[in-house]
């Protein structure tokens, strides 16, 4: 029941704002930022193939609400690490309970303004996100109740982590089908007293310990005394290894140059991916010279259920390592081979990154149906391979701190997102070519990451603690 919960909340509430395309569709329509756009020099006008003028978008519109995805985004995921202090520190119901404030203010925020409040959307989509990240985080620990399974429940846990883009796609269709966008709003904020329940019942009071007790409690009745014996330090002690001991310290794992391809890996494809995110909308809009408007709106909702893919592929990550590393060390020590098969599980990430930048330069818009579905597939081998390399390659001690490092910088990277918008905006005119011509020599180079991960040798000091 907990991990089912778990996966259902983390589907529902975690990382909804990489939907954004759909939200955006609706603000528009709503005249959110719309201010401005009854000046010429901010208006593009679509012509269609006969030469006659189809409709008019505003670029300082499309700009703005480009802008709220981006520091969105970025500010979610760079307060990872604070959201993991809260939780080592105060515990799992505190985090919880904070979740819960954020993302109700959040909806309420935008539900009691209007249209002509239209920076209140900053505010709430900043809340929102941040909520999010802390669903997740707070969740992940759950993967500790299967001991046998836990990489597995870590992968489809983020898996739904990246399915959760639905939610706005279905809100988009609610919307479309008359539902009023207000009533959407205040739904959703009621939504809120679900996650209330699930912690008050289903998660324990501080932390859920790596090696869970048979007498651990949970919820309301969370006996006092398993949450004094199982202290954070015991639970630390009882993660390490035999010969962890002797560890590199944190400064040398961040100066390791594998880790530092590694950011520059994920910050890459991250970018790539948060760059369509930001701007589908707007890019479905080239297409304005093969089709109508309408069903420019029903490629936005597929792409908005493609999300789903993202459960359904993600436990294909670990299936995959496990095959490599059967095969790897039939000719190889064992710490090789798992080092080459995560070298493979990265690798694909950029492969698949490479042939979804192909696909979107393809001016066929049936063939985008390809491109949602790539885009889902590489994003969850992203960080599922992500998550693999630091727990393989560094002291399992310091994997907290390496993964909220490589978000935080991979971050920084992203927000090159809002620069190339506003290029495409007011230099190309609205048209992507020349950007996704850039993101895909971008993906192309991230190859060079996994390639010397696969034959570098395993380092002395690695293979010696190992």
């Amino acid at each position: 029941m907990t991990f089912v919960t778990a996966l259902l909340e983390t589907l529902c509430f975690s990382g909804i704002i990489y939907g954004w395309g759909s939200m955006s569709y609706i603000l528009k329509d709503q005249g959110y930022f719309s201010s401005k756009c009854n000046k010429p020099e901010n208006l593009h006008v679509a012509q269609s193939t006969t030469g006659s003028t189809d409709e008019s978008t505003c670029k300082v519109q499309e700009v703005t609400l480009n802008l709220v995805f981006t520091i969105s985004s970025v500010i979610s995921s760079a307060l990872i690490i604070i959201s993991g202090y809260i939780l080592d520190k105060f515990g799992t119901r505190m985090v919880r309970l904070s979740n819960v404030v954020l993302y109700v203010t959040g909806w309420l925020v935008m539900a009691l303004t209007t249209w002509k409040q239209s920076w209140t959307v900053f505010i709430s989509m900043i809340l929102i996100s941040i909520s999010g990240f802390s669903v997740v985080v707070s969740n992940i620990p759950v993967a500790n109740f299967f001991p046998v399974h836990r990489a597995l429940v870590i992968a489809v846990i983020n898996g739904a982590f990246d399915s959760s883009a639905m939610i706005f796609a279905l809100i988009k269709i609610a919307y479309d089908h008359g539902v009023n966008f207000y009533s959407i709003l205040f739904f959703m904020a009621g939504c809120g007293a679900i996650m209330v329940v699930r912690f008050l019942f289903l998660m324990p009071k501080m932390n859920i310990p790596y090696n869970v007790p048979e007498d651990f409690q949970y919820g309301l009745q969370c006996c006092i005394k398993n949450e004094i014996e199982v202290s954070p330090d015991v639970t630390e002690v009882s993660r390490l290894l035999p010969g962890e001991a002797n560890t590199p310290d944190l400064k040398s794992c961040i100066l390791n140059v594998s880790f530092i391809l590694n950011i520059l890996h994920v910050g890459i494809l991250q970018l790539r991916n948060q760059f369509f995110y930001g701007t589908v909308d707007s890019w479905l809009n080239q297409f304005h010279d093969t089709t109508s408007p309408s069903e420019t709106s029903y490629y936005l909702n597929a792409f908005g259920i493609f999300q789903l893919c993202g459960i359904l592929v993600s436990p294909l990550g670990g299936l995959i390592t496990d095959f490599c590393i059967q095969r790897f060390s039939l000719n190889s020590t064992e710490q090789v081979a798992t080092r080459r098969a995560v070298a493979t599980y990265i690798g694909i990430s950029s492969v698949l990154a490479t042939l979804f930048s192909i696909v979107v330069l393809i001016p066929v818009l049936p063939l985008q149906y390809l491109s949602f579905f790539l885009q889902v597939t590489f994003r969850s081998s992203l960080y599922g391979g992500n998550a693999s390399f630091l727990l393989t390659l560094f002291p399992g001690k310091h994997f907290g701190k390496l993964y909220g490092i490589t978000i935080l910088f991979a971050c920084i990277i992203a927000i090159l997102q809002y620069p190339l918008f506003v290029i495409v905006t007011r230099i190309f005119d609205q048209n992507f070519t020349v950007i996704n011509i850039v993101l895909l020599a971008a993906s192309a180079i991230t190859i060079v990451h996994p390639i010397i991960l696969f034959v570098r040798p395993l380092s002395t000091k690695r293979a010696t603690e190992e």
